[in-house]
């Protein structure tokens, strides 16, 4: 006997999708929103990491976590290219990791 499932389908022989996307808020907000920029930050702190044990760190002295979101903005539309290439590495890390990653760049 096989089974069929169809694409996008809402009951699964062991699973019910309640729903997709779904949107979890706390009062600090989206709570994947806190959890993708945890994860984003740990990888740009690896990339840090390994530059500083090489020589130096184009994004210098502080820590990631201090680091403003449009700081890092910033670095990437008319930052130093070193800075951007940290940022763009980390970027990158991110999406290759990430469970709907396929491989493609």
């Amino acid at each position: 006997m096989s089974i069929v499932i169809e694409h996008g389908a809402a009951v699964l022989p062991s699973v019910t999708v309640d729903g997709y996307n779904a949107e979890l808020r706390d009062g600090d907000g989206f709570t994947g929103d806190r959890a993708s920029n945890r994860a984003f930050r740990s990888l740009l702190d690896d990339v840090r990491e390994r530059l500083a044990a090489t020589g130096g760190d184009p994004l210098g002295e502080g820590a990631t976590a201090h680091l403003d979101p449009s700081a890092l903005d910033d670095m990437l539309a008319a930052g130093e290219p070193a800075q951007a290439a940290v940022i763009q590495t980390a970027m990158k890390r991110s999406r290759a990791s990430s469970p709907l990653s396929f491989g493609a760049s």
